[in-house]
């Protein structure tokens, strides 16, 4: 969604000489804003567990965080060993490690201009909106309804999104469940792989 909402922004930026960042008093005004906010202080080494962020949460969840996507989630790891070598995985890996900084950047400018935009009327207790989640939404419609299509192009980005990892994650349980479940419990009655395929394409669509 960061990538489908800021790429439009870059080039009605160039189109129209809007600035992207302009609706929040410009980019040097935005991380003004969130270093009054203390949103972007990337070196605090305090141990107060009070405190927002500090280095050692981002070390320590970043790690785990990262360990857990990259070693054991199904979704990951059932494309590492789908590929001909331990080299091809190795740079799939690195794709998908140097796509994923990236997404998490773009996603962290977009958190930044909401912050500056809200940081002195607060939606939620403005009643604008009901839950966290429907910032980013408001957000969008706010900014960008002057321009046609783009809150279009925002609502089939979470559609698109939201589909592409419910896919994945259905097909992973059809697979686990076909190489870890059936074939551990009936070793003997191992199905062919064309019906094997069958068989999982029928359990995704259930």
């Amino acid at each position: 969604m960061a990538v489908i909402l800021y790429g439009p922004c870059l080039a009605l930026s160039q189109v129209t000489g809007l600035d992207s960042f302009s609706d929040a008093g410009g980019i040097k005004k935005v991380f003004e804003i969130a270093m009054d906010g203390q949103r972007i202080n990337f070196f605090n080494i305090s141990f107060d567990p009070t405190i927002r962020y500090t280095i050692w949460t981002a070390l320590l969840g970043g790690t785990c965080y990262a360990s857990s996507c990259a070693c054991i989630l199904q979704t990951q790891t059932q494309r590492y060993m789908c590929v001909s070598s331990t080299r091809e995985a190795q740079k799939a890996v690195w794709i998908n490690t140097f796509m994923c900084v990236l997404l998490i950047l773009l996603c962290g400018v977009v958190g930044l201009l909401i912050h500056a935009k809200y940081h002195d009327c607060d939606p939620l207790k403005a009643k604008l909106v009901s839950r966290a989640d429907q910032l980013y939404p408001l957000f969008v419609m706010e900014t960008f309804s002057r321009f046609p299509g783009l809150t279009g192009l925002f609502i089939a980005a979470v559609m698109s999104g939201s589909l592409s990892s419910i896919s994945s994650g259905v097909n992973s349980i059809a697979a686990v469940i076909m190489e870890d479940i059936w074939k551990t419990l009936a070793p003997n009655r191992v199905p062919s792989d064309e019906l094997q395929t069958t068989i999982a394409k029928f359990m995704c669509m259930r």
